[in-house]
Formats: C-alpha cells, sequence, structure tokens
C-alpha cells in the first residue's frame, strides 16, 4: 500500500499583520508537471484510452447546526435540505435518497466560489492543509470534515492577507467549524484539546472563546453562514459503491476475491482523496470529478480492467476524457510517493548493515 505523502512546514517568513485585532487583511479579488508518472497510467493511455484494461468547542453554531439551509429549485433537483438528509440517511450512498442526494450535491457544486489562487501566503497552504489533516486525524474526524476545513481555509486565505500566527488560529477555526457542520457533537473537538495541540504551544497561541467567536463570525460572514459546500470527500462513498464488480477482469482474469478488491480499492482512493486534498491545483475541478478520478486512479494501480466502465460512467456522468488530467495528476504523485519510499527504505538498509 502507499505511503500518504509526509506532513512538512512551508517557509513562515516575509509576512506581516496589518490589523492587528486579527491579523488578517482584506483582498481585493497557477503546480508544475511530475515526470515518469506511473507505467500503468501510460500503458491505459497508450493501448485502449481507459476503456479496457462529549460537549464542543464554543462558538457561534453547534454541530449541525445555525446554518440556513435554503431550499434550492432546479429542474430534476429534490428540494432537501443537505445535511439533514445525510443524517437521517447515516451512510447515504446505501440509502434510498442517494441518487436524489447526489443529484441535488452536483446541483451545489454548480455554485461552489470562485478559486483565484492568489493569497500572499500560498507557499504556506501545504503546511496548513497537512496540519487540518494531522489535527483531524489525532480527534478521528470524518473524512468530510476535513475536506470541507480545508476548502474553507483555502477560500478564506484567497480574499485576505493574514498574518502567520493567525493562520494557525484560522485553521484550526475552520477545522472546529467544518467539524460541527459534519461531525455529531461527541466527535467536535474541545477548547482544551486545540489549545494542547503542539502547533499552539509551539506558536505560543492560546484559543479563547472570545477569539474564537469572533473568528467563527469573521469567517460564517466570509462565506454567508453557508457552509454546504461540497467537497470531493461528499462524493467520493457513492463512487465506490459500484467501483468494482464480478465482472470486472484483473490482469485480464476474473477476480478471485471481490471482498478483497473493495476493500483495496477504498484503501487506494482515500489516499488519492489525501493527495488532491495537498495539491491547491485541484481547486480548478469539480469536487465530484476528483472523486471520479480518484476511483478511476485507483483501479488502474490495482490493474483492473475495464478502466473506466460503463456503470460509473453512468453513475458520475463523466466520460475518460474528463477525468485524465485529473487522474495523470494523482498518479505522479502515486509515483513520488513510491520513489521516496523506496529511498527511504534504502537508507534504513544502509544504516542497519553499517
Amino acid at each position: 500500500m502507499p505511503f500518504l505523502p509526509k506532513y512538512h512546514s512551508g517557509a513562515a517568513n516575509g509576512f506581516r499583520s496589518d490589523y492587528e485585532a486579527t491579523g488578517i487583511v482584506c483582498m481585493g479579488r497557477g503546480l508544475g508537471d511530475g515526470s515518469g508518472y506511473s507505467k500503468l497510467w501510460r500503458g491505459v493511455v497508450s493501448t485502449n484510452g481507459g476503456k479496457n484494461p462529549q460537549g464542543h468547542a464554543p462558538g457561534l453554531i453547534g454541530p449541525r447546526s445555525g446554518c440556513s439551509h435554503r431550499s434550492e429549485r432546479c429542474s430534476g433537483v429534490p428540494e432537501l435540505r443537505l445535511s439533514h438528509a445525510m443524517e437521517l440517511e447515516g451512510q447515504w450512498w446505501k440509502g434510498q435518497l442517494a441518487a436524489d442526494i447526489h443529484q441535488a450535491l452536483r446541483y451545489k457544486e454548480l455554485k461552489l466560489p470562485s478559486y483565484k489562487g492568489q493569497s500572499p501566503q500560498l507557499n504556506l497552504r501545504r503546511y496548513f492543509a497537512d496540519l487540518i489533516a494531522i489535527v483531524s486525524n489525532r480527534f478521528k474526524l470524518c473524512p468530510t470534515a476535513r475536506h470541507l476545513a480545508v476548502y474553507l481555509l483555502d477560500l478564506f486565505m484567497d480574499r485576505y492577507d493574514i498574518s502567520i500566527q493567525q493562520l494557525h488560529v484560522v485553521a484550526l477555526s475552520c477545522l472546529l467549524l467544518a467539524s460541527k457542520f459534519e461531525e455529531k457533537e461527541d466527535h467536535v473537538p474541545k477548547l482544551e484539546q486545540l489549545n494542547s495541540l503542539g502547533c499552539m504551544t509551539n506558536m505560543n497561541l492560546v484559543l479563547t472563546k472570545q477569539n474564537l467567536l469572533q473568528m467563527e463570525l469573521l469567517l460564517l460572514e466570509t462565506f454567508q453562514w453557508n457552509l454546504c459546500l461540497p467537497t470531493a470527500a461528499h462524493f467520493i462513498e457513492y463512487y465506490l459503491s459500484i467501483a468494482v464488480c464480478d465482472t470486472d477482469l484483473h490482469d485480464g482474469w476474473p477476480m478471485i476475491c471481490l471482498e478483497k478488491t473493495k476493500l483495496y480499492i477504498a484503501k487506494y482512493a482515500d489516499y488519492f482523496l489525501e493527495v488532491s486534498l495537498q495539491d491547491y491545483s485541484f481547486l480548478n475541478y469539480a469536487p465530484s470529478l476528483v472523486a471520479a478520478a480518484c476511483v478511476s486512479a485507483s483501479r488502474i494501480i490495482l490493474r483492473l480492467s475495464p478502466t473506466w466502465p460503463t456503470r460509473l460512467h453512468r453513475l458520475t456522468a463523466y466520460s475518460w476524457e474528463f477525468l485524465v488530467p485529473g487522474i495523470e495528476r494523482l498518479l505522479i504523485a502515486h509515483d513520488n510517493d513510491v520513489k521516496e519510499a523506496s529511498k527511504q527504505k534504502g537508507q534504513l538498509g544502509l544504516s542497519s548493515t553499517a
């Protein structure tokens, strides 16, 4: 199984705070190519075009409450409150409303705010995306909370000039808001738990109820009190529900164990989902397309054919050609991680024999 990309810090100098109260200044309203990406990918492209092979921290809102989700009407789109419907369904992709919820999510993503990648702190974005991922893993938050938190941070950084110190507060506030929106109440991190994090103690930062309220208010006003923003994590389970079936072939042969294949494709899809979280260029794609690309990339790595079967084409409404750019980026990252893991393994081997 692949290693997840490692947490690392970006440069943290050269930025200033022009607004002493919050360290945030309002602003007005491009990743390089990799090389040598997966041989599996080259084979698919060259041979068949992909067709064949307890309590919570204080704040302005509580978990799943406080945000007004106005029902939207359009042709064929059901009128429903997404978070409420998902809560009732639990694993909504398994319920009777799955197709309706998916359709509503697809409609919602058409109205997502635009991202321009113009933050002065854009070089720190990877650091704070990793920070959110690490903190969410520590508190065992769901993937949708993690991805929503990073998306909120991206949109906020895109609109404000933020001091380095305050970026830590903003990142944790985004995670707190996202967890209140996506998680059950007893899973939302508490204020004292956030203050005990190493990133807070190292920066000599302490969150108080007052500054948390101020930051939550600023975030919610920025997003017009709407946190119902679909991310790739909101789509992935629905697409994984039919990602593998008994008619698929592995290396051209019938699969021996369908359940084990489902387990592996879920693990790879989760890996690729995290890769997409670390690369802000994926914000140029619709979240549903990113989720579909993660599933297709997982099928390529597992050598399943057809690479993009008709059932997935119909469910996602994405043809192979739309997925190619995203899959390419995901497989480049996978190749880089494999090379890095092999390099580290070689270094460990040399040190053990020395």
